[in-house]
């Protein structure tokens, strides 16, 4: 496979406009989950509504379907990632993955590295070790964790990389930070825990506002993460942030971000 998009293109994942449809939404019933009542309950991060996104392989594959720009995106910054760290091999962590497509087409390019997967949830792992076993990758795992029981648990990977993809949303309505830096607070925590000393998170996503960003530095910062933001960008297919895991003297989080996005600014003019 010569670049991310036949990779997606061999398993099924390509570009399409479809959204899950009610006969969709009714296979999903049957299967033990309504999806409304799982929204309105528990919301758009909970367990259960990813189980049941990644409940059989043909749903799966229409969600991944309709975003498939932004998978494209992660496959390709991941790649590229690698290389900077200037290792001829380590270990990464996919945290939040869920089906793992960037871990998976990134073991194929690096099979001196190590990817772990990680997600709160069952079905979309158990998806994507059966895409890694069909095309015979050895140098990846798929883990049920959460955040919590990573942080409980400690550094049981000793990573040189973990990646963030569209876990968090650094955008915010509300003009106190505080409580979005709080709702980052675990997912950063856990990144930081899985790290050996001095190596990094890649953190993407793609709606984001000042402050959402000066929350997101702030809760980076408590969780021992110093921002690096030479490497971190802004593409067409989404942001992002670089952190290194280091001793790092915490100071205005909104300052930073400010020197953050005169960077994104600059980026764009030349």
């Amino acid at each position: 496979m010569r670049n991310a998009a036949s990779f997606l293109n061999a398993l099924g994942v390509t570009r399409c406009t479809s959204h899950l449809n009610s006969k969709d939404k009714k296979e999903i019933k049957s299967l033990g989950y309504d999806l409304d009542q799982i929204i309105e309950n528990e919301g758009s991060t909970s367990e259960n509504l990813h189980n049941a996104l990644f409940v059989t392989e043909r749903i799966a594959k229409k969600i991944l379907c309709g975003d498939v720009e932004r998978v494209l995106g992660t496959l390709e910054k991941l790649s590229e990632s690698i290389p900077l760290l200037e290792k001829e091999s380590g270990v990464v962590a996919d945290l939040g993955g869920g089906v793992g497509l960037a871990s998976i087409w990134s073991a194929r390019q690096y099979p001196q590295w190590y990817f772990h997967v990680i997600d709160h949830a069952t079905a979309p792992l158990i998806l994507g070790e059966k895409w890694a076993k069909q095309l015979n990758i050895p140098n990846i795992k798929f883990h049920r964790r959460t955040f919590e029981e990573i942080i409980q648990t400690k550094n049981q990977f000793e990573c040189d990389l973990v990646l963030l993809d569209y876990v968090l949303i650094p955008g915010t309505d509300d003009q106190d930070t505080d409580p979005l830096t709080k709702e980052m607070q675990p997912a950063l925590v856990a990144s930081a825990t899985l790290l050996k000393d001095e190596a990094h998170c890649l953190i993407r996503f793609g709606h984001f506002n000042d402050l959402g960003m000066a929350a997101l530095i702030q809760a980076a910062w408590n969780a021992g993460l110093q921002i690096v933001i030479d490497n971190s960008c802004v593409e067409n297919r989404g942001t992002s942030i670089w952190f290194k895991k280091t001793t790092c003297d915490q100071g205005d989080a909104y300052a930073e971000a400010m020197k953050l996005l005169d960077k994104f600014e600059l980026d764009n003019d030349q």
